[in-house]
């Protein structure tokens, strides 16, 4: 499947459930494969704030990282539930 449809898919299933942190994290992750890094910021919050979606925080600090916005990133990366360190994703070194 095209990356482009798929992001019109899971914003289709996000409209059908505006609460359900799985389908924004899957649209801001298929928004970043796209190279869309300024909209996923977004969908990547609206799925931390359902605190049901732990992966949301890295793909969060994942996002800030493309966008050079390092405090940020920290910020996601320490947030609860969140499996990495920040330290060991690329484009974090000093």
């Amino acid at each position: 499947m095209d990356g482009a449809v798929a992001l019109d898919k899971f914003k289709e299933a996000s409209q059908l459930q505006p609460s359900g942190a799985l389908f924004a994290n899957d649209v801001g992750f298929a928004s970043f494969k796209l190279g869309q890094h300024k909209e996923v910021v977004q969908w990547f919050q609206k799925a931390i704030a359902d605190r049901t979606c732990a992966i949301a925080n890295l793909n969060l600090g994942d996002a800030y990282l493309e966008l050079r916005k390092k405090p940020e990133a920290e910020q996601a990366y320490e947030l609860p539930g969140t499996a990495a360190q920040f330290e060991g994703r690329p484009g974090f070194q000093e």
